[in-house]
């Protein structure tokens, strides 16, 4: 079950022009993406009226209007048919429109309510536009529940054993303190591991000459957006506050997630890395290959669920962030069928 009074990213900025219609599925629901003659982005249902033909497969128009491949069916940016061949007048055909921002480099769509639409309540990318700083943008299709994502990036404790490989993490991670200050739809968590080794890739990162404090420190918002500054410093410089300067003892990155699912078994996983240091291809590749350990632990934990879903899952004590994020989503949803007059249920995959 999806919430729907959300603004999810539904494609970078830059996928979204005035000559090729773009076609994405979000919470279930196909969508077409394009620019308008006056280049604001526009997003409708996927369908033409006429005889329900993918829009996407069809054409921008001189005026920025989408016409449909099949019939010639034309619509503007607001879903309004404005020309039928061989009518004098459309009438009243029309199709749903999405509201529609951009953020950061990212078109958001709102997929609840027309009416209850505000772009205020987009998920805080300011960090992302600080002067002076750089970013990296990761994107995977993930083949699994954007739930199970969710509790991936809400669960620290598996930084210390699956981005082994990667260089990400080490076992000695897997002791730490916490803690979770939790809202209505929000918490705010901290994960910190003082005066150990540095794992492979942030020690040669950080170019750290002895051990390290390591740490996350991590913002969640419902449904599915995280912010996470985490990083290395050498112990006894002040871990997250460290004056270090990148690669002279210290390396920090700040990644904020963009979880938006695509069915109940797929999901968009958009990825802004915020940093200090400008790129390089040894820093896109640890970031590749952190991103890739991650959906390969969803996807296999799909498949799992799948092959035997009666099968619990157990919880220990590393998971009250993963749990308060699952009972914020559960809010979430219970909150729109109330206001619908339908029963409530809990979140899962």
């Amino acid at each position: 079950m999806f919430v729907r009074n959300s603004w999810y990213v539904a494609a970078w900025s830059d996928e979204v022009d005035g000559r090729k219609p773009l076609a994405r599925t979000i919470i279930g629901e196909p969508i077409v993406l394009f620019r308008a003659e006056d280049g604001k982005a526009a997003a409708l249902e996927d369908r033409c009226a006429h005889r329900r033909m993918p829009l996407s497969l069809g054409k921008i128009a001189d005026g920025g209007r989408l016409v449909c491949p099949y019939h010639g069916l034309t619509y503007d940016s607001g879903g309004n048919c404005v020309r039928v061949p061989g009518q004098d007048s459309p009438g009243s055909i029309r199709i749903r429109s999405y509201p529609v921002a951009e953020r950061a480099g990212m078109v958001w769509i709102w997929t609840g309510p027309p009416g209850k639409a505000d772009a205020s309540g987009i998920f805080d990318c300011s960090w992302l536009e600080r002067p002076g700083w750089h970013d990296t943008r990761l994107y995977r299709h993930a083949r699994a529940n954007y739930l199970l994502l969710n509790d991936n990036l809400a669960d620290l404790l598996h930084v210390a054993f699956l981005h082994i490989p990667s260089g990400g993490g080490n076992e000695e991670m897997g002791t730490a303190e916490l803690e979770l200050t939790v809202g209505d739809d929000r918490f705010h968590f901290t994960r910190r591991t003082d005066d150990i080794p540095a794992p492979a890739s942030y020690g040669r990162l950080s170019n750290a000459r002895r051990n390290i404090d390591r740490w996350h420190v991590l913002d969640y918002r419902g449904p599915s957006f995280y912010r996470v500054h985490t990083g290395v410093a050498e112990t006894g410089s002040g871990g997250p506050d460290s004056a270090l300067p990148i690669g002279g003892g210290r390396w920090a990155i700040l990644p904020h997630h963009f979880i938006t699912p695509e069915t109940e078994r797929t999901t968009h996983y958009f990825q802004v890395v915020g940093h200090e240091w400008a790129p390089s291809s040894e820093t896109r590749r640890f970031l590749d290959d952190v991103i890739d350990e991650d959906v390969w632990a969803i996807e296999q934990q799909q498949q799992a669920l799948e092959a035997e879903p009666d099968i619990p899952m157990q919880t220990i004590a590393s998971d009250a962030p993963l749990r308060a994020m699952r009972k914020i989503v559960t809010r979430m949803l219970a909150a729109e069928r109330d206001g619908q007059g339908g029963a409530t249920a809990a979140a899962s995959c």
